[in-house]
């Protein structure tokens, strides 16, 4: 049973939960190929999103208003046929197996619902998640934050949103809430950094010996 005292802890799914950005990369190169529209996007432009969204992601890529509705849809059709093939993040299931013992925790991504939760399935992870948020709910990040301390009615203070994304932790800042970056994600570190979060890790074992540090200190 989940003793969930403890608390909310909030993850990003793209960068966090899974290592993405190559694949979103590629299949965006294949959208621009077949629209015959210029691409020289590398991973090292991901920093430069701002905020880190699909809109924003085109729009860097030189795709037009007009052709956003056509990559969106074969982003969500190819990552929904192949989420086996998207890879973890190394150590992230056992990180998620672990926290979930003692917080409660949800997944909220720019990314579709039904994306997230296919992959999340098939890893036999969703047994730990108690809500997902995606693209697919009404509003933004910011919203789905304050959604998920009112759904389980935990004091913003005893909540973290876990990111990848200078996104991630102005949707953080903006809710009241603890904002941890991760650097193993869409983007640098020294990106990251700038944005000030409370806390930056490099590796998921850093981020359970946190939250194995922030338990052992309720009163």
């Amino acid at each position: 049973m989940v003793d969930n005292i403890c608390g909310l802890v909030l993850l990003d799914y793209d960068g966090v939960i899974v290592d993405s950005a190559a694949t979103v990369l590629e299949q965006t190169e294949i959208f621009c190929t077949r629209h015959e529209l210029p691409f020289a996007l590398t991973l090292a432009d991901l920093d430069r999103l701002d905020p880190l969204t699909l809109p924003m992601l085109a729009h860097i890529a030189g795709i037009p208003d007009a052709k956003f509705k056509a990559y969106s849809r074969l982003l969500f059709d190819y990552l929904q046929a192949h989420s086996g093939e998207i890879p973890l993040v190394t150590g992230i299931d056992t990180l998620l197996s672990q926290l979930s013992s003692h917080y409660t925790l949800g997944v909220i991504s720019a990314n579709h619902s039904a994306v997230v939760k296919t992959r999340l399935a098939m890893a036999n992870l969703m047994q730990h998640v108690s809500a997902c948020y995606g693209n697919d709910h009404p509003g933004g990040k910011r919203t789905h934050i304050a959604d998920a301390i009112t759904r389980f009615d935990i004091p913003r203070k005893m909540a973290w949103m876990v990111g990848d994304s200078v996104s991630d932790i102005d949707a953080a800042q903006e809710s009241g809430v603890a904002a941890l970056a991760v650097s193993w994600g869409w983007q640098s570190a020294g990106r990251l950094a700038a944005r000030k979060p409370d806390q930056l890790f490099h590796q998921p074992h850093e981020l359970h010996n946190f939250f194995d540090n922030a338990r052992l200190q309720l009163p």
